[in-house]
């Protein structure tokens, strides 16, 4: 398999360079070692993968529960911050090496890679510290409504 890179340069009214140009060959091996599979890798990858879904998931189920909680025009407060979290963890899925950024940002979780095949996909996740907040001020006033709703019926 033969890829092309090129980039270009612009400047003012003049017309584009070509700034580089480069031919890259990769063979059908190469691009299978960066898939994303599951197929021969550790616990912790496995691990980080559930982390990701756990992260996203908790933020999700704060926010749905602000959402449908009436709390008045505190909802916007609480909303937003359901869904905040840092900081942020990276993996190399096809060597399991990881990173931590120091960071914070809205539902900063998921998967993605480059643009070539051997390109290694990078999954990513974040502490959700906004949902745990959400989760210590509000879940003892949900299940005091649970309480409150069982014991009428």
């Amino acid at each position: 398999m033969l890829y092309v890179t090129t980039a270009l340069k612009v400047s003012g009214t003049s017309p584009a360079e070509i700034e580089t140009f480069r031919i890259h060959s990769a063979t059908p091996a190469e691009a299978r070692g960066a898939a994303f599979s599951l197929e021969g890798k550790s616990r912790a990858q496995t691990a980080f993968v559930v982390a990701t879904i756990a992260s996203v998931a908790f933020m999700g189920m704060m926010f749905l529960g602000v959402v449908l909680t009436k709390m008045g025009k505190r909802k916007w407060f609480w909303a937003p911050l359901s869904l905040v979290g840092g900081p942020i963890f990276a993996m190399n899925w096809a060597t399991g090496a990881w990173e931590l950024r120091v960071a914070v940002g809205l539902i900063n979780a998921g998967v993605s890679r480059g643009s070539l095949p051997w390109d290694p996909w990078l999954v990513t996740w974040q502490v959700p510290f906004g949902a745990l907040i959400v989760m210590m001020v509000w879940l003892p006033v949900w299940w005091d409504n649970t309480r409150k709703t069982r014991a009428q019926s």
